[in-house]
């Protein structure tokens, strides 16, 4: 698959797939501009039920000037399931904050169905636990880097006044409703490139 952005920067993708069936993403190992893809991994592995139980990442750039490897993105995350095959949560057991402190998403969404068996809603917890998180390695950065790094990482850990800290925990419930013609169509799906 070949993406184009609006600046003009092209990339592919190739997938390719082992023996379980696991999907693998693969890049090539230099970005269209300057900089270099050093690690571009996006792994599915799926257990034999075909139910995914792990979502691996790892993204790591080089920049020209930059003075060590950027990890962009470095995160594992397992799913568990109900005997009935219902996905009842996902969790990081590794993330990587990077230099701004972003979390990947949750520690643990944990998943609610209803009498009828039908998704009910998520319950997101974010935590500053640092037990499944690494921090950014800040000793060869320079004196500008380490202060705008350590200033995010006030942010995630005690928050600002416009900011709070990631220490949060999000309720999601789902509605159903019943298929209307009149309110749903025309169903507009746009063509995939």
């Amino acid at each position: 698959m070949t993406d184009s952005s609006p600046i003009g920067y092209n990339s592919t993708t190739r997938y390719s797939y082992n023996k379980q069936g696991d999907t693998m993403r693969s890049v090539p190992p230099t970005g269209g501009r300057t900089e270099s893809i050093l690690a571009n991994v996006d792994e599915w592995t799926y257990n034999q039920k075909r139910q995914r139980i792990r979502h691996y990442v790892l993204y790591i750039l080089q920049m020209p000037t930059g003075q060590v490897p950027d990890t962009i993105f470095h995160s594992s995350r397992r799913f568990s399931y109900a005997p009935d095959g219902k996905l009842l949560k996902a969790w990081y057991d590794y993330m990587y904050l990077g230099e701004f402190y972003s979390p990947t998403g949750p520690d643990t969404i944990t998943y609610q169905y209803d009498q009828l068996g039908k998704l009910a809603g998520e319950r997101q917890r974010y935590t500053i636990d640092m037990r499944n998180k690494r921090e950014i390695d800040s000793t060869k950065l320079d004196a500008w880097h380490r202060h705008h790094i350590q200033m995010y990482r006030q942010m995630f850990f005690f928050g600002t006044s416009y900011q709070s800290k990631n220490n949060r925990t999000d309720t999601i419930r789902y509605r159903y409703e019943a298929f209307d013609a009149k309110r749903h169509l025309p169903l507009v799906i746009p063509p995939l490139d």
